[in-house]
Parts: C-alpha cells; structure tokens; sequence
C-alpha cells in the first residue's frame, strides 16, 4: 500500500483479527495482518458474517484512505485504512485459539512450538531477515567467483568430536552416517580445483542440547546479532592467506549489513584469550 493508492479500490490477502466487541451494527474496525506482518486496520460499515472468526484467511477488497492525522500510529497499524466493501474467507478457525498476538511474549515455548503457525504468522521478522540476509551473501559471493556447492548428506562414518547420527541401510549391518560438518567434502574440492567454495551446510551431531546447539544445524560462520545467531555459512578458499580470508569476510559482512566499518579491528589470540573472552562469557 502506497500514496499512489489512496482512493483506489484495492484488494488485499492475509489473516484478519476481530475485535472482541463491535462498536455498533453499522460501524465494526478490524485488522488484517499480510504475510510479510503489516497490518492494516480494516472499517466495515455492514454488519460482517458471524462465521468469520479471527485468524481466518481472507481476501478484501475495499477503498484505501489516508486515516486522521490525530489517529495515525505507524509503528501499530500505519497510516491508511481500509473502508470494506466486500470480505470473503477461504476458511475459518474452528476452535479456541491458544494465544492472541499480544499474549506471546507471556506464552510458554511449549504451547508456542505446539502452535508454530501460529507463532510463526504473530512474528516471522527473523526467517525474513534470515531470508534477506542468505540473499545477499549468495549475490556478493557470486560476483566474488565463489561456487556455491552442495555436499552429500550420507556418507562413511568417520567419527569427529561428537557422536554421529546412523542411518541405516536395507543392508544388515550397514549404515550411512550424517555428516559432522562437510570437513572432507570441501578439502577434496579444494584438491579438485575449485578454488573458492561455500554452501550453508547441514550439519549433524548427536550431542547433548543447550540453549545455542541442536542435532541438526548450519555450519560454520556465526553472527552476534540474536536473530541470526543460527545463520553460519561455511566458506573455503584455496591459494590464500589468511588476510585474504579475513579481507573477504568484512567485505561480505558490508555488503549484507549497513553500518559496518571497515576494516574490523585485529588482535592476537593472546588479548582475545586474556581481555575479551572473560568479558564474553563470564
């Protein structure tokens, strides 16, 4: 929605969230909530069905308008508003829903896993940033004549530091293991001849959980930022010294995020052992 379609009879998709009471039978508001999470308030001057229930998925059309200066809140619901004239509802939600949108700061991991869709729909910033982010480290690392190559998922067990993942064969008695981490694929390619190589690798590791590991992950390069923290990008390059690799990783980061300084600053693993990592993880 844009200026250019004030006044315009426009028609939009998502999931529409009803108010628990109506102001009168000729004057109800609503929200409808897209898929990429804007919301647009919704002003139905008709009586709307009572079968449409709160999380349905709909399609509206209606006239877009410019809401008073005094009501505008663009951090909530934006600036425009839609005056209804026709809403139809692919289906409706047939029971209670266990949270509202408000409530999930206070609802437990439990019920939100349980309801993902649901938890996913009230706030998916993080796999639209996760998206937007991969995106552009595919783009830059293109341009830089880096192959993007996927590796196998089944391969010989050749145990590394953690317990691996089996899986069997119809075969008796033998199995395939899960990789670890694409250690050995990525070394035969640089044996190979492609000189620069990477790939956001599925990596495996039958392993005791905590609060940033799981059995299954992606391999290697982490982030600080919270909502990234699960985005690592294994990246190799052959004929290069370590300035090289270190020159090449900044420039991604600038080119992914804005704000970033070049270059980053350097130190030895002697201060990095001595001042920062007892400020990190004390």
């Amino acid at each position: 929605m844009t200026q250019k379609d004030i006044g315009k009879s426009v028609t939009y998709y998502g999931w529409v969230v009803l108010p628990d009471r109506k102001l009168s039978e000729n004057l109800q508001f609503a929200i409808l909530r897209d898929h990429d999470g804007q919301t647009l308030q919704l002003r139905f001057t008709k009586p709307i069905s009572k079968e449409l229930t709160s999380e349905a998925p709909v399609i509206v059309t209606g006239t877009l308008v410019l809401r008073p200066e005094e009501d505008r809140r663009p951090e909530i619901l934006g600036s425009y508003e839609l005056e209804v004239d026709n809403i139809s509802y692919f289906n409706t939600v047939k029971f209670k829903l266990p949270f509202k949108h408000s409530d999930t700061p206070s609802v437990s991991l439990e019920t939100r896993l349980r309801y993902r869709y649901l938890d996913l729909r009230y706030d998916g910033r993080f796999m639209r940033l996760r998206s937007s982010v991969l995106h552009d480290f595919r783009r830059w690392l293109s341009d830089e004549k880096f192959y993007e190559i996927e590796t196998p998922l089944l391969f010989k067990s050749t145990p590394e530091g953690a317990r691996e993942f089996l899986v069997p064969t119809r075969r008796q008695g033998e199995f395939y293991a899960l990789p670890q981490s694409p250690q050995q694929y990525k070394q035969l390619l640089m044996a190979a001849g492609f000189q620069k190589y990477f790939q956001f690798a599925k990596c495996f590791r039958d392993e005791d959980l905590r609060a940033d590991r799981q059995p299954e992950f992606t391999q290697v390069f982490m982030f600080p930022t919270s909502m990234l923290k699960n985005i690592k990008l294994d990246l190799e390059m052959a004929f290069a010294g370590s300035h090289e690799v270190m020159n090449n990783i900044e420039r991604l980061l600038a080119s992914a995020f804005s704000g970033v300084d070049l270059p980053f600053p350097v130190m030895t693993y002697e201060t990095a052992m001595d001042k920062v990592f007892p400020m990190c993880c004390s």
